[in-house]
């Protein structure tokens, strides 16, 4: 087994990897592709010191000794715990893994990571608020506030979603918005 068959989506589930897209030279319209594929709902985002490589590398490492390396083994262990296990990482943060639905590939991915709900590290997160932050940062021009009346455009045009009234509930997007300036 290799990190290779552990699937883990960093930029949805990684700060670093979120904020280091951002800055990144892929062409804008990528960006804007890529981020539609964050979703509609919410999901966890790992805030913690640990580096992706470093995340995989140390589930790759827990699977082979609990010997659960192979997809047979790996989905036996999280069936028999209602389709998913959580491990704890070097920083204490907690981290879900789910089985990846089958394909012919024999070396695809079969293990689905993702940061756990409620662990140390992570924080829950609105997709579209997300989704929103990331699109005002690509095509700002001025990103040191937080413009409502340029985050609405933006949003219409990029993201197919309404305007946000700004006097009222904007603490997701200005939480999101923090977390990227940081």
């Amino acid at each position: 087994m290799t990190t290779r068959q552990i699937l883990f989506h960093h930029l949805k589930h990684h700060l670093f990897s979120v904020r280091h897209f951002i800055q990144s030279s892929l062409p804008t319209d990528n960006k804007l592709h890529t981020i539609k594929t964050f979703g509609g709902s919410q999901f966890d985002i790992y805030t913690g010191p640990l580096q992706t490589e470093t995340i995989t590398q140390e589930v790759l490492h827990y699977l082979i000794r609990q010997d659960l390396s192979n997809r047979d083994a790996f989905e036996n262990w999280v069936n028999t715990n209602g389709g998913f296990r959580t491990i704890t990482l070097s920083d204490n943060s907690s981290w879900t893994l789910r089985i990846q639905p089958a394909i012919a590939d024999a070396a695809a991915p079969f293990v689905h990571l993702h940061p756990s709900r409620y662990s140390p590290n992570t924080l829950r997160i609105k997709a579209n608020a997300m989704k929103s932050i990331v699109v005002y940062y690509l095509l700002a021009t001025d990103t040191t506030i937080l413009n409502f009346t340029v985050l609405n455009v933006l949003r219409e045009k990029h993201l197919d979603l309404s305007p946000i009234d700004p006097a009222g509930n904007t603490e997701e997007l200005q939480k999101v918005f923090a977390l990227l300036s940081a």
